[in-house]
């Protein structure tokens, strides 16, 4: 029987894929070489990690929405006046863990990264999770783990690492810390313009923005949050020249605030080398060992 994971990709006739020249490993991060591109791709292509990250994503952004929504917000005031507060939150994200941890095993370990090898973004963005949450008083070892999770929600999904580059290229340190929720919300409006055609991707984050939004309302958390953030290296967020290269011919977002004509424009289609794979001829394990 067919393996699900390449059950999408043998129903597409004539898909062409890039073809790998080399990997590199630098000091921290994946880099993958592909023939005829002039810069590696960050990551590793893995469709086993993506299958299950979407499982415990769609779960995550099931919650973000449910504590995102208007009504609850008496119930935060509530939260916020408890002396056992943060233990109810630490409950909240062991829970989250747990779930999240079950998703992610769905598959044998061996198809994950060692976070040694996960991208500088994500890296920073483990970084900034983890301060934040033990400075408002969550368990180390819960803090590492959430982190971790969130972090590899975003290294085995190359197109919201690159929309989230996107933005938080458009902002600076500067201005998050002078004003982190009108900075949230700006980069929320932002990705709106930018990915108008997936209305779901806009009411994620419109519902994360608003979370995170309330939540900054709290004095202490929003002191946790601003102490976070400096404490990583913020340029690591922003897409580097590896990462401009890549999207500039992608078509599904306004990536530089550019239509992919102006973008084609200032940056003339070059003939790249692909190759056309007979998905239907080859064993899950001959696919396994050109995906995995």
């Amino acid at each position: 029987m067919d393996n699900p994971i390449y059950g999408e990709r043998r129903g597409i006739e004539g898909k062409l894929e890039k073809i790998i020249d080399r990997v590199e490993i630098p000091e921290q991060g994946y880099l993958t070489w592909h023939v005829s591109f002039d810069y590696p791709e960050k990551g590793w292509r893995n469709d086993y990690a993506m299958n299950a990250i979407n499982h415990a994503k769609r779960l995550t952004i099931a919650w973000i929405r449910l504590f995102a929504f208007k009504p609850l917000l008496p119930f935060y005031l509530l939260l916020a006046i408890l002396p056992w507060k943060i233990k109810i939150i630490n409950k909240a994200l062991e829970e989250w863990c747990n779930i999240v941890g079950f998703y992610l095993t769905i598959y044998e370990h061996e198809y994950y990264l060692k976070i040694r090898y996960y991208s500088e973004f994500s890296i920073e963005l483990k970084k900034a999770i983890q301060i934040f949450l033990l400075k408002i008083g969550i368990s180390e070892y819960l803090a590492g783990m959430v982190a971790f999770y969130f972090a590899s929600f975003i290294e085995y999904d190359t197109g919201y690492r690159y929309r989230l580059e996107d933005l938080f290229t458009e902002t600076s340190l500067e201005k998050i810390l002078a004003n982190p929720r009108k900075e949230i919300q700006k980069l929320v409006e932002l990705l709106a313009d930018r990915d108008s055609t997936r209305k779901d991707l806009i009411i994620k984050f419109r519902s994360f923005g608003r979370l995170l939004s309330l939540i900054l309302l709290v004095p202490k958390i929003k002191k946790a949050f601003k102490e976070s953030i400096k404490e990583i290296k913020f340029e690591k967020l922003q897409l580097d020249d590896m990462d401009r290269y890549h999207v500039r011919d992608m078509e599904d977002y306004k990536f530089f605030g550019m239509t992919i004509e102006e973008r084609r424009t200032k940056w003339p289609p070059v003939q790249h080398t692909w190759m056309e794979i007979p998905y239907e001829e080859l064993t899950d394990r001959e696919l396994e060992n050109y995906f995995i």
